[in-house]
Parts: structure tokens; C-alpha cells; sequence
């Protein structure tokens, strides 16, 4: 599916996932709201890294393979646009385009720090925990969040 279709999926399950968040920040704050975010979204990230190890047979996944799945899950599941930007043994670096969790959240109202806090607790936990689901030794970093709309997010899957 083409992650430039505004119609994808992801972004009405996004609007959904962010307005329930914008709730219970408001009735018992964005910090309980986060908290929740991430436990859900670590759970979904390593139920999925599992369900892929276990379908694929795949142990350990060295890095070029790890980033082929991740990369497909952001692009076909969560219909987010991903470019490699470099890639070695140890780390593979991303731009991160179009993303329904920003745009979702941006057209809920929420201000760019909100933004933000909702990805760095809940998305990059989601990649974080199906990256360690491939392999412990990997790791699912959001280097540089965007200052505004149009501006792509940097991360990087890294071998420690």
C-alpha cells in the first residue's frame, strides 16, 4: 500500500489511538496518558518481533535483515515513509517522511511538544521493543524528532 495515501489505515486507527489520548491527558494527565501509550504500544512492538520470528523462523536477526522488516512494518502496517539515509554492520540510519502518528496528532490539535512526547513514549517504543523481539542486541532510537510540519524525524536501528 502507498504510504502517500492519505486513506491508509493506520491514519484513522491513529486518530482514534490520539483522540483517546487527548482525553485521559485531560481528565488525569498527559503523563498517565503517556505511561499508558507506552505499555501498550511496547507490548503490540514485541508481540509483533515475536510473531515475525516465529512465522519466518527466523534467530537473531543480524542487522540488514532486522532493518527489512522494521522498515516494511513502518511502511505497510503503520503507514509510515521511510528512506535509508546509511548503513553499516553496526547501524542503519532513517528519514522519516510521512507519518500518520504526526499527522493524526496534529490534526487532533495537539502542539508539537505533545506530538512529540506521543511518539518518543509509544511509536518508538513500538520499533524499540520489535527490534529487541529480532535480536536483544538491537536497538530503535528517534535521534531527531521534526520541528514542524513537512520536516522528516531521523532514527536509527543500532547493534550495541
Amino acid at each position: 500500500m502507498d504510504t502517500d495515501d492519505a486513506s491508509h489505515p493506520a491514519l484513522r486507527d491513529f486518530n482514534l489511538l490520539n483522540a483517546y489520548l487527548g482525553r485521559i491527558g485531560r481528565y488525569q494527565g498527559m503523563g498517565r496518558a503517556l505511561a499508558l501509550d507506552a505499555e501498550i504500544l511496547t507490548a503490540l512492538g514485541a508481540a509483533e518481533g515475536k510473531s515475525v520470528r516465529e512465522r519466518t523462523g527466523l534467530e537473531d536477526v543480524d542487522i540488514h535483515t532486522a532493518r527489512k522488516v522494521l522498515v516494511q512494518d513502518l511502511e505497510e502496517t503503520l503507514g509510515i515513509q521511510v528512506e535509508i539515509t546509511q548503513e553499516t554492520n553496526v547501524e542503519v540510519g532513517l528519514r522519516i517522511g510521512r507519518c500518520p502518528v504526526y499527522e493524526s496528532a496534529r490534526s487532533l490539535g495537539m502542539d508539537g511538544s505533545t506530538v512529540e512526547a506521543i511518539c518518543r513514549a509509544g511509536a518508538v517504543g513500538y520499533m524499540n521493543a520489535m527490534a529487541r523481539e529480532l535480536n536483544p542486541k538491537l536497538r530503535f532510537r528517534l535521534e531527531r524528532f521534526r520541528s514542524e510540519d513537512g520536516e522528516p524525524c531521523q532514527g536509527t536501528i543500532r547493534l550495541e
